[in-house]
């Protein structure tokens, strides 16, 4: 832990996490794409869950709640949709999400 090196191994530890969190949630889009709801829940939890710091939070919370949604339960998609609004000022799904939540409110 004292190493002169381990700012380096931090900062490559950090990209390789990184890495290994966006391969599964490429997964995890491919298995909404067939419509596989369970695997690609599991697979965007499991990245929430092993990588608190995941850089692409806001699109594993998003495509959590869009799962949600589609498959009809609304009340667990709310708060995956107030993460993303919560969380990120700046966010390709900060719109989407508070269209969403505007959608689901007025139900």
């Amino acid at each position: 832990p004292e190493s002169p090196l381990m700012p380096d191994v931090r900062k490559n530890w950090r990209i390789a996490r990184v890495r290994l969190s966006d391969s599964e949630r490429l997964v995890a889009e491919l298995y909404m794409r067939i419509t596989n709801w369970r695997g690609a829940v599991a697979r965007l939890q499991a990245v929430l869950k092993d990588d608190p710091n995941y850089t692409n939070r806001d699109a594993a919370y998003y495509d959590l709640a869009e799962i949600y949604f589609k498959t009809d339960n609304k009340a667990q998609a709310l708060p995956w949709y107030q993460k993303v609004v919560d969380e990120f000022t700046k966010s390709d799904y900060l719109e989407k999400s508070q269209e969403r939540l505007k959608e689901l409110k007025a139900k």
